[in-house]
């Protein structure tokens, strides 16, 4: 049950990267923070483990973040590309003035 929560925290950081800036990982860490503390829906025999599943779960929601961050980032990058009409690996040469 511990690692369906972790993914569910991952895939809901990949999300909200997708649409929102990074202040809303304040409410999103909280409320991921919380739901293990307060929920018994976690079959965790001792109690201090619902806290290290708490903080991983802030930390799986963290990554989902950043990667979602990277994955928005090369989207766009593609977009630009093919706006423009280059290769993404093509790159100009730096025109100088003569002097």
């Amino acid at each position: 049950m511990e690692v369906i929560y972790l993914a569910l925290s991952l895939t809901l950081g990949l999300l909200l990267a997708q649409r929102f800036k990074v202040l809303i990982l304040v409410p999103a860490t909280i409320l991921v923070a919380i739901v293990p503390l307060l929920g018994g829906f976690l079959d965790v025999a001792i109690h201090g483990m619902r806290i290290v599943v708490a903080g991983l779960a802030v930390i799986s929601l963290q990554v989902g973040y950043l990667l979602g961050l990277g994955a928005r980032s090369l989207y766009s990058l593609g977009q630009l590309n093919r706006a423009t009409g280059e290769a993404p690996t093509s790159r100009r040469p730096v025109r100088r003035a003569a002097h």
